[in-house]
């Protein structure tokens, strides 16, 4: 019989280990029947509970993190789409992520990133998103074939321009 580890995705950042994590939803799954977002809240909701400290109990702190998450989305989600002689060009972002040592980073115009010279938050963001898609899907690599491949190259090709770009920052 295979035996199994269990490790984090990128991205998570969690108290438990992901080998007791597994175990617990396992037990959820068992006992609930199913196993789904609500159904860990409301194993969780127990202080003594395993997976209680991945959780913020305090209403207020949880629902202001949950509206900057909304804020996230919509600024992330917003595009523009210019019309040129009455054509639809393609959609594209209005704002983007740039480093500024205020928790996380501001968002800026995308029209203001010089085009020949992209921020380093700008590429991270990028790799980051790129990477978060190839962990999710990569279960199904065999499926999505070339457009698999294509997006592991994509990685590749804006790590290879974030360290140009540092480098040049350096020098």
């Amino acid at each position: 019989m295979a035996k199994f580890t269990f490790e984090w995705g990128p991205g998570v950042r969690a108290k438990i280990k992901p080998g007791d994590a597994a175990k617990e939803f396992e037990r959820i799954r068992k006992k609930r029947g199913r196993l789904s977002p609500a159904t860990i809240l409301a194993e969780a909701r127990s202080k003594t509970a395993k997976l209680h400290r991945e959780f913020e109990w305090n209403d207020r702190a949880a629902a202001e993190t949950y509206r900057k998450d909304q804020a996230r989305r919509l600024l992330n989600g917003l595009r523009e789409i210019e019309v040129v002689r009455g054509k639809s060009q393609e959609p594209r972002r209005v704002y983007v992520r740039q480093e500024s040592g205020d928790n996380g980073g501001i968002y800026v115009p995308i029209k203001v990133v010089p085009q020949g010279d992209p921020t380093l938050a700008v590429l991270q963001d990028a790799i980051e998103d790129l990477e978060g898609w190839v962990g999710r899907y990569a279960d199904l690599r065999e499926q999505l074939g070339n457009g698999f491949d294509s997006v592991q190259k994509a990685v590749k090709t804006l790590i290879c321009r974030l360290n140009r770009v540092k480098n040049r920052k350096a020098g």
